[in-house]
């Protein structure tokens, strides 16, 4: 596929995603300042961080469509994502509505964060999937990895968004009701700590012992007094 017909594809409402995305995490840190919901800011904290890693893919396939030469390598990479690109661009673009509706109603963000989280992170898992199958095809064909820097490790990435929690997963990672008291919370963690600690269980995976932790500080931080929103 060529160059042109890629450009067709990718236009300047394109543009206005990678600009959505990629200024979001600012807008957000904005009504972090002005916030004293512990709850609400970590959903705030979760969606800045997603939308900086979406908008780091989206730049890398711009800078690479405008280049005015194509290797092998990264003419490779634009066809694949020229045959994915209406998927991505779609499921962006909704993403995209929701946030802005969200950002000016923080109220309903907070009643609706757990629909909203998971909407985002399967919009960056999509993108991540698209990155690992290009170089795995890529590899398949060439018998040679990849070596296009998409800017972002999909592997670890994978692991680092499974960790990113709003208040309903934290509950569940922890395995008990969300009308749990403090002290059904607290001996919770206290059980897992026992089997997923790395000090206590040589086999366990630090990286599900983190979660867990995370969990269970997201949930004490439940029974936090809530303010006004600003």
């Amino acid at each position: 596929m060529r160059k042109d017909s890629i450009k067709s594809s990718y236009s300047n409402s394109d543009d206005q995603l990678v600009l959505f995305f990629g200024t979001l995490e600012r807008e957000i840190a904005g009504r972090l300042l002005n916030n004293n919901d512990p709850v609400l800011n970590d959903t705030l904290d979760i969606l800045g961080k997603l939308g900086n890693r979406i908008a780091t893919f989206f730049m890398r396939i711009r800078e690479l469509i405008q280049r005015k030469t194509q290797s092998r390598e990264t003419t490779f990479v634009v066809d694949y994502f020229q045959r994915n690109y209406s998927i991505i661009s779609e499921n962006a673009r909704s993403s995209q509505k929701i946030l802005q509706y969200s950002m000016n109603r923080l109220d309903w963000l907070k009643d609706h964060s757990e629909r909203i989280i998971e909407s985002m992170k399967n919009l960056y898992a999509n993108l991540l999937s698209i990155q690992l199958d290009c170089e795995q095809l890529y590899e398949d064909f060439f018998n040679k990895a990849l070596e296009f820097d998409f800017g972002l490790k999909a592997y670890d990435e994978f692991q680092e968004v499974r960790q990113f929690l709003t208040l309903e997963k934290a509950f569940e990672v922890l395995g008990i009701d969300q009308e749990a008291t403090r002290d059904e919370i607290k001996n919770a963690f206290r059980r897992l700590a026992k089997k997923l600690h790395p000090d206590i269980n040589p086999e366990a995976d630090l990286r599900e012992f983190i979660l867990t932790e995370k969990a269970y500080k997201l949930a004490l931080n439940r029974d936090t007094t809530h303010k006004t929103l600003a």
